[in-house]
């Protein structure tokens, strides 16, 4: 299940039906991605919902002397009636460190948290972009910040736990044989998609206030 990049405020807008967690997973050639200096780049279809998926999309990729890496990244997940978005962000060490959620306002005022039930998705996928005022530290405008869309909103994704992400490097055995794969522990850190998840849950249950969802204290105070 190829995942592909979509942009916001091209979406056709409709009300959010359900936000969570997941894992999924990108594939990337060459050396390890965010070693040392070299950077991380997105291509058309090295997305996916599924660890097959992203296999095959290898296979169909190779090269004499290429190697593969797939990675498992942690991703934010928004769901409408018709559609599956998925966002996560790559040439980062803990993908999405840098939202938060909210745009701090002065005491006493109501800031503007989009991501909840029944708001607008295109507003809430606006939210993270690299250009929109929800980050504490802006992101670069290429190869970061992974907006995705699946024409289903009944995808099943694979779920986030507290267990380390993994990573996965190929093997060739010779033309006639499918890749090998060899598991190595992710370089990613699933801790800002899980902060940015509780807060989201905690903000629906109403444990913390809207306007507060800027504040990490309130969250490890909740």
């Amino acid at each position: 299940m190829q995942l592909h990049q979509a942009t916001a405020n091209k979406i056709e807008d409709a009300p959010i039906c359900s936000f969570s967690k997941g894992v999924i997973y990108y594939v990337h050639s060459g050396r390890n991605a965010w070693h040392s200096t070299w950077a991380a780049r997105y291509s058309n279809g090295c997305m996916h919902a599924t660890l097959p998926s992203a296999k095959s999309y290898a296979e169909g990729e190779r090269k004499q002397g290429t190697k593969f890496y797939i990675t498992q990244l942690p991703c934010l997940l928004i769901r409408n009636k018709t559609d599956s978005y998925f966002i996560t962000e790559i040439n980062n060490r803990t993908p999405l460190s840098g939202h938060a959620l909210a745009i701090p306002q002065m005491p006493g005022t109501v800031t503007d948290q989009p991501v909840k039930i029944g708001a607008s998705t295109r507003k809430a996928l606006e939210s993270f972009d690299p250009s929109s005022q929800f980050w504490r530290i802006r992101p670069h405008a290429k190869n970061s910040i992974m907006l995705l869309h699946y024409p289903n909103s009944s995808i099943s994704v694979e779920k986030l736990t507290p267990e380390p992400l993994r990573s996965m490097q190929s093997r060739s055995d010779g033309p006639d044989y499918y890749l090998s794969w060899s598991n190595r522990e992710s370089l990613a850190d699933q801790s800002a998609v899980q902060r940015i998840y509780r807060k989201l849950k905690l903000i629906k249950s109403g444990r913390i206030k809207e306007h507060h969802a800027a504040d990490d204290q309130k969250l490890d105070l909740a």
